[in-house]
């Protein structure tokens, strides 16, 4: 996702992203290196690798493997 299309993230979205990122700089990216990681899914969710797992955060933020 390049930084223009993570306008479309929610505030719930953003603030979970930035949780992981905090708990593990993947990579050692910046956040927003990092945000250019999340891929758009359908109805409205993301996705990102971190940790060696893909989360999937909801609209609202809840976050799953």
């Amino acid at each position: 996702m390049n930084l223009k299309e993570t306008d479309t993230l929610t505030t719930a979205q953003r603030t979970k992203l930035r949780e992981k990122w905090k708990q593990a700089h993947t990579e050692g990216l910046s956040f927003y290196g990092f945000l250019n990681k999340v891929n758009p899914e359908i109805q409205g969710a993301v996705t990102v690798e971190w940790c060696g797992m893909v989360l999937c955060i909801e609209t609202d933020g809840h976050c799953h493997t």
